[in-house]
């Protein structure tokens, strides 16, 4: 995609990122909304299914199910992540401002989402879950990073 292109289309590609960006948060906060009893009930649905498919590989591993709940954290945020920065890449390709933001907002998010859990019966707030949830986001900008800097040497050639 030439930079020419991206200019023409710069509000369609806004409004598809704004899109792609409302509709994960919406997903991470609702996850965050569901009482204890729906969310345990999700987490026992993904073990089950983990259980499954692990037990395809080795018949005596058990899943454990707070490694379920753990890595979907990550994932949630993994993801988040990486649309954050993908968001503030196309505004500006060079800025440690922006690189700061997409950090800052990643950060921001968690404890946002942690906080809302306090008002969810059967839920609590954990300092290690805003820990994974940062933790997945910023794995993801290392990722991504890795990916546009491999790709432009691979340009360069």
């Amino acid at each position: 995609m030439t930079n020419t292109h991206f200019l023409k289309y710069k509000k369609i590609y806004i409004a598809i990122y704004v899109a792609v960006l409302l509709s994960w948060l919406f997903f991470i906060f609702s996850n965050s909304m569901s009482d204890g009893t729906e969310s345990s009930a999700q987490s026992t649905k993904v073990v089950e299914l983990s259980q499954k498919i692990v037990s395809v590989f080795d018949k005596d591993a058990v899943v454990d199910p707070s490694a379920v709940r753990t890595s979907a954290h990550f994932f949630e945020f993994f993801v988040l992540g990486a649309i954050y920065y993908v968001g503030t890449y196309l505004l500006e390709k060079r800025s440690h401002f922006m690189l700061s933001l997409s950090v800052g907002m990643s950060l921001l998010t968690a404890l946002v989402d942690e906080t809302l859990q306090l008002n969810v019966p059967g839920r609590g707030a954990e300092v290690t879950d805003v820990w994974v949830d940062f933790l997945g986001a910023l794995c993801a900008h290392f990722v991504v990073i890795f990916i546009i800097t491999l790709r432009r040497l691979v340009k360069k050639k």
